[in-house]
């Protein structure tokens, strides 16, 4: 969780004595938090922030320890493996839109954030080889186009949940 203040509550709040704040504003504050721990957990948000940190790893120089240290695979995911399964059913390839509801209803929750579920797991089947841009677009309900994504072997057989597979090759290591 995030507070975000405006510069003239900040300069507020850094004048404010803290002697003078009453046991009841204290107590309404303690309240607040109190209930807010009560809410349901989102472990796919913390599994998304836990995963990004990992991809995205500490910031190095391209030096050859940081590359030799760097992990060799990825686990394939229940995220990955819904969004690998969308795509390969959909006989036209699908649109990220298309997809979002399909990957929302089989996770059970809204439309209204998917995509930050959806988006960072189809990227992950595109930059590990398993799907791509067909090169085709398609309307899209706020009547833009959409690029259609279409899984690049219909005859591949993805690996079990939490098994490893093959990491994204870096640039040089490609040729």
């Amino acid at each position: 969780m995030s507070f975000s203040l405006t510069e003239e509550e900040a300069k507020v709040l850094s004048t404010v004595d803290q002697d003078k704040i009453s046991t009841r504003l204290t107590g309404a504050l303690g309240g607040f938090f109190k209930d807010t721990m009560e809410l349901p957990a989102d472990a796919e948000k913390m599994e998304r922030r836990m995963q990004a940190i990992v991809e995205s790893g500490p910031a190095v120089h391209d030096i050859e320890t940081s590359r030799a240290a760097a992990p060799k695979s990825k686990r394939w995911v229940e995220n990955l493996s819904f969004a690998y399964q969308i795509i390969l059913e959909a006989e036209d390839g699908v649109t990220d839109e298309e997809a979002g509801f399909k990957f929302a209803k089989m996770k059970k929750r809204t439309v209204l954030d998917i995509g930050s579920s959806w988006r960072p797991s189809r990227g992950t089947l595109v930059k590990a080889g398993f799907v791509m841009d067909s090169g085709r677009k398609r309307e899209l309900r706020s009547k833009n186009e959409g690029t259609v994504w279409i899984v690049t072997n219909q005859n591949w057989t993805p690996p079990e949940l939490n098994d490893s597979f093959p990491a994204v090759p870096k640039k040089d290591e490609e040729e």
